[in-house]
């Protein structure tokens, strides 16, 4: 047995993990085998308030984490602020840094661990000089330099608030003495050579705009998340898609009530410039609530409240493979409203345009706003359009239509 390749020893030890009784009663498992296996089952650390008995997990961890650190690659956080002291009370991060293995870091939902945010221990962490792939939600409180990152190739911010600096002599935040200013997310030299961006706009859109300028250049892939309303700068005039010239991949989503999308200005952002790399684009517009008479105008009239025809004409770049629009539309109306059951009318509204055959178009109506259940409801195969109510609470209908180009 010693013989096989390490490859094919890997690749046993591998599927004997996704069942742990079947590792453990394995007679392989020898002195021989170890440290293929603890580099296998090590490999991945999740750290939650999702379990039962968060804080016993972290101590068991922090009596074996010496022996196992070299094998972490991978380290998800998702952690109370009383977890976290926890952990930033054991040398579990130090270990983990110090052993240079670490190439994936995911940090969820700290926001409410106040001034903890601050500490060495976690900026040290964020910084570490080998991690390729860092996502980094819910963080309210983050020094702007610690995704100065040059191995980075893939980065996800979500709802994050940067600041330079702490300040203790400040006012109480979440508990914590804090004073501080918050400064532009980091410039350009910071993200040299990110790869792949996930950022939710949300927190500062007149930084986040000029930081889009900024780290295109090297993009190959975007996903760009707007929740559109009227307190917030929702313009991107100021980027186009000259911003990314080696993007081949992006997504954009937008939820926000009809007036608000309008402002985002979504078709400046794709019609201005020319994507010399992009082959896949997925857009998903939710217009939120929409009244009958607002429906009515929308299907029957041919009322649209943003130029959905020059979204739908930039899918006819001619790098594109694969491209899908989605809209989503709560509403009062019942289902069977005539409002937008004429579908002559409502694919002129919509589709008035000739479509590439690799477009596909997805519409959405609900009633009651009942979008959670969306997804249980929406039938794969169609063709060419279809209405399908079939399956939906009889009182809280959903009617869906899709659309493919011939």
């Amino acid at each position: 047995m010693k013989t096989l390749p390490t490859e094919t020893l890997k690749d046993i030890l591998a599927s004997l993990l996704e069942s742990g009784n079947s590792l453990k009663s394995c007679s392989l498992v020898c002195s021989f085998w170890h440290s293929l296996i603890q580099g296998l089952s090590h490999k991945r650390i999740t750290l939650t308030d999702y379990c039962l008995d968060t804080k016993a997990k972290i101590l068991r961890l922090a009596e074996v984490i010496t022996t196992i650190a070299m094998h972490v690659k991978e380290l998800e956080l998702t952690l109370s602020t009383q977890n976290f002291r926890i952990l930033e009370g054991t040398k579990i991060l130090e270990e983990i840094m110090n052993k240079g293995a670490l190439n994936t870091l995911q940090i969820i939902g700290l926001q409410n661990c106040g001034g903890h945010l601050s500490s060495d221990k976690l900026h040290g962490l964020i910084q570490h000089s080998g991690i390729q792939h860092l996502a980094v939600s819910g963080i309210h409180l983050i020094k702007s330099s610690v995704l100065n990152r040059p191995n980075l190739r893939t980065l996800q911010i979500h709802q994050c608030k940067f600041v330079d600096s702490f300040d203790f002599e400040g006012t109480y935040v979440m508990g914590a003495k804090y004073s501080f200013a918050p400064t532009p997310l980091p410039d350009k030299n910071g993200f040299g050579y990110v790869e792949k961006l996930c950022i939710n706009v949300s927190v500062d859109t007149t930084r986040e705009k000029s930081y889009l300028k900024d780290v295109g250049l090297n993009l190959t892939a975007l996903t760009l998340e707007r929740y559109v309303s009227w307190c917030n700068d929702t313009s991107f005039r100021e980027i186009t898609m000259d911003n990314f010239p080696n993007l081949s991949s992006m997504t954009i989503k937008i939820q926000g009530s009809s007036t608000f999308i309008n402002s985002f200005d979504i078709t400046h952002f794709l019609c201005t410039g020319n994507p010399t790399s992009l082959t896949r684009v997925q857009i998903s517009i939710d217009m939120g609530w929409m009244t009958t008479m607002h429906l009515r105008r929308f299907f029957s009239e041919g009322y649209v409240p943003f130029d959905i025809h020059q979204i739908f004409g930039f899918m006819h770049h001619p790098l594109l493979t694969v491209a899908v629009v989605q809209l989503t539309i709560s509403t009062e109306a019942a289902a069977d409203d005539p409002a937008f059951l004429d579908m002559q009318l409502m694919t002129e509204c919509l589709f008035g345009i000739p479509l590439p055959t690799h477009v596909c178009i997805e519409g959405r109506l609900i009633e009651d706003q009942y979008q959670e259940n969306l997804d249980e409801y929406i039938e794969p195969e169609l063709g060419p359009w279809a209405i399908d109510g079939e399956g939906a609470p009889e009182d809280d209908e959903i009617l869906n239509f899709q659309f493919w180009a011939d």
